[in-house]
């Protein structure tokens, strides 16, 4: 049988029926390549288990929250200095002749 048949997640986890079971342990007997990477799949099953049990702060930073605190204000577009002069506006009195009368 292939190597890749085998469901050796389910047989470390002690997860399989018991025929499932003495079969993938028949391979192992067979299979020095399948022995070597399930031992190391049970190191590291190992390590995370006894890895210490951490209460998750309240509030976890994702990359998608906002960087800027709220409210903020995204300015005036690219290439526009916000004053109505760049626009042609010079506002209410722009009717006005140059000395405002």
């Amino acid at each position: 049988m292939d190597c890749h048949a085998f469901d050796w997640r389910g047989y470390g986890l002690g997860e399989l029926p018991p025929a499932e079971m003495a079969e993938c342990e028949r391979h192992l007997g067979s299979c020095a390549q399948c022995r070597t990477e399930l031992s190391r799949w049970q190191a590291t099953l190992s390590a995370v288990r006894n890895l210490p049990q951490v209460e998750p702060p309240r509030r976890i930073v994702f990359v998608s929250d906002p960087i800027l605190p709220e409210p903020w204000s995204p300015g005036p577009a690219p290439g526009h200095n916000g004053s109505r002069a760049a626009a042609g506006d010079r506002g209410p009195d722009s009717h006005r002749g140059a000395t405002g009368s």
